[in-house]
């Protein structure tokens, strides 16, 4: 039970991840741009 817990948790975050990654280099990206604008 702990066990499947585990996988359902890791599940998640694999389902999660992707969507947080690419939030991360859009927000990345409007640093730079924002950093080239001053």
């Amino acid at each position: 039970m702990i066990l499947f817990h585990k996988f359902e948790k890791t599940l998640d975050l694999l389902l999660f991840l992707p969507y947080f990654t690419i939030f991360e280099f859009i927000f990345i990206l409007s640093i730079y741009k924002f950093i080239d604008l001053n």
